[in-house]
């Protein structure tokens, strides 16, 4: 039976004379070593050191990223505050008075259907979301939203937002808005960005087409192409998107005006490339009241976790209720008020946000 050695023994060992045949390892035949193999093995290990160091560099790019537990610890915010809501009237956190309120229950898998999972380069999509339950939005929205390319697909709530928010452009004389991207697969991420590619290898190196190709889309790992409430919209002359800032055009500046209405927030104002143009579907209650207090999707989810109540208000009745909770467990319990329209999702950062629409509104 073999023991372990040391690497003296080892040495000492190679240095003994053997016989001249073969020593075969399973199914992997090594032929007996000859004088001056000891500098030859030498030179052996430091190619397998330069390669195992070379692995080790490359890996972390190569492997896919760990994800983080379905409910990541929710905690207070260590860090200071880095933003500062806008302080509106119709944004209040207490609960309306004299409103009667019932015990609702969510599961896992309903959160995870939610709409305000945060996807960023620190949080990627929960192992456990459940596929996108997507549709043609030319064939479900019944040629009411203009898209770049028929086979474009989205969740049934997002189109049927879309249906409303080009109804109000087009009743103010918008057009040329058009949605260039809906839900995506890993698979068409992935054969968009080898088009890409080569598109600019004609006129660059592969390193600098590589470059720019990465810089104008999504890291892959973020997973928010994924979702079925994220869409892209843009501004086209024929085949080609306008490249300018959504700001920077008539009629981009009437879809920021008219797309929180329908509940449609700009994911990442002030970014380049592709993802300038990228809107979330959050529904009515979360898209107006980040509008209202001035606040992206990650700072609106921090507010949430410091107040635990919001209430909109409009035309001084109260229209949406959100309530915001930590969960650690397999399913949270809300009390909501009776009688209205509730939704609830997971926000990716340890907490569950359900919003409501009042009974009457």
């Amino acid at each position: 039976m073999n023991g372990l050695m040391t690497e003296r023994e080892w040495r000492r060992q190679a240095l003994r004379p053997r016989r001249a045949h073969p020593v075969c390892w399973g199914a992997q035949c090594v032929m007996a070593c000859k004088r001056g193999a000891l500098r030859q093995d030498k030179g052996f290990r430091a190619f397998l050191l330069l390669a195992a160091g070379m692995l080790a560099v490359a890996l972390p790019l190569l492997a896919p990223r760990s994800r983080r537990g379905e409910y990541p610890v929710a905690a207070a915010q260590a860090s200071a505050q880095q933003f500062q809501p806008r302080e509106v009237s119709c944004i209040g956190y207490k609960l309306p008075a004299e409103i009667a309120l019932q015990s609702v229950t969510y599961t896992r898998e309903q959160l995870l259907r939610g709409k305000l999972l945060i996807v960023d380069e620190a949080h990627g999509l929960p192992q456990a979301v459940p596929a996108p339950n997507t549709m043609s939005v030319a064939a479900y929205g019944k040629g009411m939203v203009p898209v770049n390319d028929l086979k474009i697909q989205s969740g049934r709530d997002t189109i049927q937002a879309l249906v409303q928010l080009f109804d109000k452009l087009r009743a103010r004389g918008v057009s040329g808005l058009s949605v260039w991207k809906g839900t995506q697969s890993t698979a068409e991420w992935r054969i968009e960005q080898i088009r890409g590619i080569r598109a600019r290898m004609e006129t660059a190196t592969l390193q600098e087409a590589v470059e720019r190709t990465l810089s104008e889309n999504a890291d892959p790992c973020l997973r928010e192409g994924l979702q079925e409430y994220t869409v892209e919209i843009r501004l086209s002359a024929g085949d080609t998107a306008d490249s300018r800032a959504l700001e920077d055009t008539p009629q981009g500046r009437s879809l920021l005006q008219l797309a929180w209405r329908c509940g449609f927030v700009q994911r990442r104002p002030g970014a380049q490339g592709a993802l300038a143009y990228r809107f979330r579907y959050v529904g009515q209650a979360h898209a107006m009241a980040m509008t209202y207090l001035n606040l992206s999707l990650e700072e609106y989810a921090q507010w949430l976790h410091q107040k635990g109540t919001l209430t909109v208000y409009e035309n001084g009745k109260a229209k949406f209720l959100i309530l915001c909770k930590p969960i650690t467990g397999t399913h949270v319990e809300f009390w909501l008020p009776e009688g209205a329209s509730c939704e609830a999702s997971l926000d990716n950062l340890g907490y569950a946000v359900a919003a409501c629409t009042l009974e009457g509104q």
